[in-house]
């Protein structure tokens, strides 16, 4: 009989078949009690050289006051019961100290069980693993892949939120239809991020879109984050919005351009009053007053 559990699991219940030794037909054996007289208990773990046994003889074994139910053993004990002789003969109920199943570094535990009257010795194996296999896996994780290059691939679930936290790798949302949305928690969005468009995107505070994005077409910031729609001057080829700030107040790199054009390429001066115009050479982008109308010294802007 084999069993799985992971190494250092505790309040483990076990259960074993004991079978008769004087029967011919492989019946189990009934009857076992923990003070039924030579009866012995013993453990080793497949990195042992000395193994823990627990006898009646010993005062080692207790019994088990409910079955299903682990209660620890008083130390250096163990306990033991029959768990239904009419339904299940010669199954019994084992409980162990936790760390007879946290052995360091140990893959199994062997458990045996002989010296009582008409009991064949019996072995079974407990096999002690790093992970815990009875732990469910994360919702979608058989979307999560990595791909060719060495990203993440959350590939995308109509409907379904997929988040990415603390990933060292690239990652995108794979090509394809849905509604999946990627929700970056820490750390930057890589540079491949083209698939992003056409999908939500959610910034935590401290994330950073780079300019590399391909025009995302509904990107929300969270509470600390703001995505503005200021010129990306390492494009150098698209053309800019004119803007143009109030006087006085704090301008846009966009603005203070268009300011510059408008003051030395597109105006007209009237006695005291310099016009600056807009692109389009007749609308009026801005107004100063000189302090003298033949021969200024000073420029304030007015409007």
């Amino acid at each position: 009989m084999l069993q799985t559990f992971k190494n250092g699991q505790g309040s483990v219940v076990l259960r074993c078949k004991l079978l008769n030794s004087s029967a011919t037909n492989g019946d189990g054996l009934t009857g076992l009690t923990s003070i039924s007289s030579g009866l012995r208990i013993s453990t080793i773990a497949d990195n042992e050289a000395t193994a823990t046994a627990y006898t009646v003889a010993g005062s080692t074994i207790e019994t088990i006051t409910t079955l299903g139910t682990y209660a620890a053993p008083t130390a250096t004990k163990c306990r033991f019961k029959e768990l239904d002789a009419t339904n299940h003969p010669g199954i019994y109920e084992l409980h162990l100290a936790d760390s007879r199943l946290a052995v360091a570094n140990a893959k199994s535990l062997i458990v045996s069980f002989s010296g009582a009257t008409n009991l064949a010795q019996a072995d079974f194996v407990v096999q002690l693993q790093s992970d815990d296999p009875y732990v469910a896996k994360p919702a979608n994780s058989s979307l999560l892949s990595i791909d060719a290059s060495g990203r993440v691939d959350v590939a995308k679930v109509a409907g379904t939120a997929q988040t990415a936290r603390d990933i060292g790798a690239s990652v995108l949302i794979s090509s394809g239809t849905g509604t999946g949305q990627l929700s970056v928690t820490s750390g930057v969005v890589s540079a491949n991020t083209t698939q992003l468009a056409g999908q939500s995107v959610t910034a935590a505070a401290g994330v950073t879109f780079p300019s590399s994005v391909a025009s995302p077409t509904n990107i929300t910031a969270a509470s600390g984050v703001a995505l503005t729609s200021a010129y990306d001057f390492a494009k150098g080829t698209t053309a800019m919005t004119e803007s143009y700030a109030a006087d006085g107040a704090a301008a846009t790199p966009v603005q203070i351009l268009h300011q510059l054009w408008a003051l030395a390429a597109e105006k007209n001066i009237s006695s005291t009053t310099l016009t600056a115009k807009k692109l389009d050479g007749s609308t009026t982008a801005m107004t100063f007053t000189l302090n003298d109308a033949s021969t200024p010294t000073s420029i304030t802007r007015t409007t």
